[in-house]
Formats: structure tokens, sequence, C-alpha cells
């Protein structure tokens, strides 16, 4: 499956260094258009005011969870088949099956290359075209 390079990407992390390796791996990945976020409520915010096609999300972010912020898209009509990939140091698999019962469309452990990171978002796309065929 062709991953759209010109796609609208938020980063959401309270780390700025964490921000500036999505970003960098992401540009790497020959990804354009990319914004970012220090918390869940800026995430949110910019998300129900853009057209972002991906969201790459610290499950433990400030005044909204990624979980909470990935429940949150799941509830809204326009932003549920907005593929949402979790990128955190939490690794335990209760962790990874809870985000992936969720609804999330992928899980990405930092630390990370951008070959893992390649690899993860083209399954996030691939598992979120399954759930959305008709987007």
């Amino acid at each position: 499956m062709a991953v759209d390079r010109k796609i609208w990407i938020l980063i959401a992390d309270e780390a700025p260094e964490a921000r500036r390796i999505l970003r960098e791996t992401l540009e790497e990945l020959y990804f354009e258009h990319i914004e970012e976020a220090a918390d869940g409520e800026d995430a949110w915010d910019q998300l129900t005011q853009g057209h972002f096609g991906l969201v790459l999300c610290e499950w433990l972010l400030p005044r909204r969870s990624g979980l909470d912020l990935l429940e949150a898209m799941q509830a809204d009509e326009n932003l549920r088949s907005t593929p949402l990939v979790l990128v955190t140091t939490e690794s335990d698999a209760e962790t990874v099956q809870k985000a992936v019962a969720e609804g999330a469309a992928g899980f990405v452990v930092k630390p990370f290359d951008h070959f893992t990171l390649g690899e993860q978002l083209e399954e996030a796309f691939i598992r979120q075209a399954n759930l959305f065929p008709f987007q």
C-alpha cells in the first residue's frame, strides 16, 4: 500500500525533544506537513480545526492522555477514521493490548529508528483502510 506523503500529521508529545525527533524522523521518511501539540487539549483543538491524516501521540500526555484523545477521536464522526499511532516508552503487554482494544492504529515504543516508525505507519494505514474501506 502506498502511503500518501502529503498528508498532514499531528505529533502530540509534551517533550520538545521527543517532538523534534519524531519530526526529523518523519522528514527522513519524506513527510512534508507536520504540526505539533505539547498536550492532549492542544492536540484535540488542532484535530477539531484541521484536516489531519495521521496522529502520532504519546500515551502519557498532560491535560488529556493519549488514550483519552483516542477515545474522543473514536466518538467523533469526523475523526474516527483518522489513524492514531501511540508512541511511548510504555511497552508492557497490558498497555499495548489496551491501546489496540481502544482502536489505536499502531503502537511504537521509544526509542525507535526510522525503519521501525515507517513500518508501523504503513501497517497503521493498512489497518485503518480495512476498518474504513469506503472513506
